[in-house]
């Protein structure tokens, strides 16, 4: 009684095993693609609050150009840029190596200072440049994005780009997924290359400016 029953049970668990496993395969499919769901809406989610900042940022930065100057400043980066790309992002590259390095040294000063028993209110000296440093960059990076935003636009379209529409195209393509990390040190390469330049340009007008020699009559 024993081998037929041991026989039974094994023909039993052949024939329900292949049942089993697709079960358990139909069970784990609806969980994989619901794990894959909720993954691509975190992702879709996370890219509409980088968009929306962006966006929110960028505004900001326009409509402080367009009352102090006149909406000159952000038109102008945009002619350099747009003018010397190549020039501009590197020239922002050696800015942004420049300042790192500039800050690095400027902590060990303060450190080495600070052991020797100089007043610890020292460390404002560093806060100070950290966040000017941070201010100038989020700037910088929201000018380029503007420029890219103006390239794509300028592609399809004629003439000047409308420079708030230049920032909403800008960060839809800044921020795409996979492209952003990217795109986002082109833009911040662009833009501050291009406000250096843009800078360096104003001076170099300044000081030429006085310096002409005017014609003598007689």
């Amino acid at each position: 009684m024993t081998l037929p029953q041991s026989l039974v049970s094994m023909i039993a668990l052949l024939a329900l095993g292949p049942a089993t496993v697709g079960a358990q395969t139909a069970t784990e499919t609806p969980i994989a693609n619901s794990g894959l769901a909720e993954i691509a809406l975190l992702g879709l989610l996370i890219y509409v609050v980088y968009v929306i900042f962006s966006i929110a940022i960028g505004a900001l930065v326009l409509l402080v150009s367009e009352f102090v100057f006149s909406g000159s400043y952000v038109r102008a980066i945009e002619k350099q840029a747009y003018a010397q790309p190549v020039r501009s992002g590197a020239l922002g590259l050696g800015v942004f190596v420049g300042g790192v390095v500039g800050f690095i040294l400027l902590l060990f000063v303060l450190l080495f200072l600070m052991e020797f028993g100089v007043a610890e209110f020292l460390w404002i000296v560093g806060v100070i440049p950290f966040f000017g440093g941070a201010l100038f960059m989020y700037v910088a990076s929201t000018l380029g994005t503007i420029v890219l935003g103006s390239y794509v636009l300028r592609r399809v379209g004629e003439g000047e780009a409308n420079l708030w529409l230049a920032l909403v195209v800008g960060a839809f393509v800044v921020n795409i997924p996979g492209l952003n990390f990217v795109l986002g040190f082109l833009v911040l390469f662009l833009g501050m290359g291009a406000m250096v330049g843009q800078w360096w340009g104003n001076r170099q007008d300044t000081n030429s400016g006085p310096n002409q020699q005017q014609p003598v009559d007689g």
